[in-house]
């Protein structure tokens, strides 16, 4: 994350884009293999982080262009609350560092 704020390239939007796809299929081949156990099983607590990582990693990359294109659509500026939104919201990749914390159990 460091390096994306330093070096100014386009590519650390693909790298994010590739790893939440490698990310979400895994989370979504556990819940088809696990089932109800995904959410009840033995690691069910990590399973539910993992999920929330990646749905939180899907809002980012498709839901806050959208809100902004909307907004932009409808009231021809940004709205004042939009930059909040996306901000917020653009925090959420931190959340995968809990990822690492998976090594330690």
């Amino acid at each position: 994350m460091g390096l994306e704020l330093d070096i100014d390239w386009d590519g650390f939007h693909w790298l994010n884009v590739a790893f939440l796809l490698v990310y979400t299929f895994e989370v979504m081949a556990k819940m088809k293999r696990q089932g109800c156990g995904f959410f009840t099983g033995a690691s069910a607590g990590w399973n539910i982080v993992d999920l929330l990582i990646s749905l939180g990693g899907l809002v980012g990359l498709l839901a806050i262009p959208v809100y902004e294109a909307v907004i932009y659509a409808g009231f021809g500026q940004a709205s004042q609350y939009a930059s909040f939104v996306s901000g917020f919201l653009s925090m959420l990749p931190i959340f995968r560092l809990f990822r690492v914390l998976r090594l330690y159990k």
